[in-house]
């Protein structure tokens, strides 16, 4: 069995654990354990960190917040630090697949996971909070690039859709700048796992988190371009 194809079962294992994980609501969790309401049926309709705030108030709104960090940055260790260094015992000679190709298999079916969750019909949130969580694990420097461009826009629009979708855009640019210019190691490793560097790799992921935030903000778009988009207010 060759080495491509144990890495691609091991990936397959991480994608199940990171979409299982994906899949707690915790929106859904905290809005009903302290308003006794599904926060779907409420606000925006979406099971996520700013509807949570909006209509249950700020402590479930922070859980939310803690909860869906959590899952993500706990699917990305998973993929870098328990998975691929497992497959790697069992890397040819020379050859080493670095933790980067689990982190982002993990953030995606994390990702996955939480906009679709099984245990929740299947309705979930949009994913920027999960996205976060997942790649501070894999590149913090690439997610301090994006809370500051999503606390920039945020505090002159004062609009969490809008600060989501800038900080969307900008995360597989960040990743090809960070990953091709300064993470040299993923520029010149010497492994081509299905036939992509390090660095495409991570900036192919990118691009699909980014496609997967940005298509569930589409509604979010037409407002905004009405400029009937809501600012952020938090329930007391």
């Amino acid at each position: 069995m060759s080495f491509e194809v144990i890495a691609l079962l091991g990936f397959a294992v991480v994608a199940v654990v990171a979409y299982l994980l994906g899949s707690i609501s915790f929106a859904v969790i905290f809005s009903t354990a302290f308003t006794k309401k599904d926060v779907r049926d409420e606000g925006s309709g979406n099971a996520g960190m700013t509807n949570v705030l909006r209509t249950a108030g700020a402590l479930p709104g922070v859980l939310t917040c803690v909860g869906d960090f959590g899952k993500a940055a706990l699917s990305a260790v998973f993929g870098m630090y328990i998975a691929v260094p497992y497959l790697n015992t069992f890397a040819p000679s020379g050859m080493v697949l670095l933790p980067v190709y689990g982190g982002i298999i993990g953030a995606i079916f994390c990702m996955l996971g939480h906009v679709f969750p099984l245990f929740f019909q299947f309705r979930g949130g949009k994913g920027i909070m999960a996205a976060i969580g997942a790649i501070t694990i894999i590149d913090w420097r690439i997610a301090c690039i994006l809370l500051a461009v999503f606390f920039i826009v945020l505090i002159f629009t004062k609009i969490v859709s809008a600060s989501s979708i800038a900080a969307a855009a900008s995360y597989p640019i960040a990743t090809f700048f960070m990953s091709y210019f300064v993470s040299r190691e993923l520029a010149t490793g010497n492994i081509h796992i299905f036939g992509l560097p390090a660095w495409a790799f991570e900036t192919a992921g990118a691009v699909i988190m980014a496609v997967i935030t940005i298509s569930k903000h589409s509604g979010n778009i037409k407002r905004l371009i009405r400029g009937e988009e809501k600012s952020l207010k938090v329930k007391k």
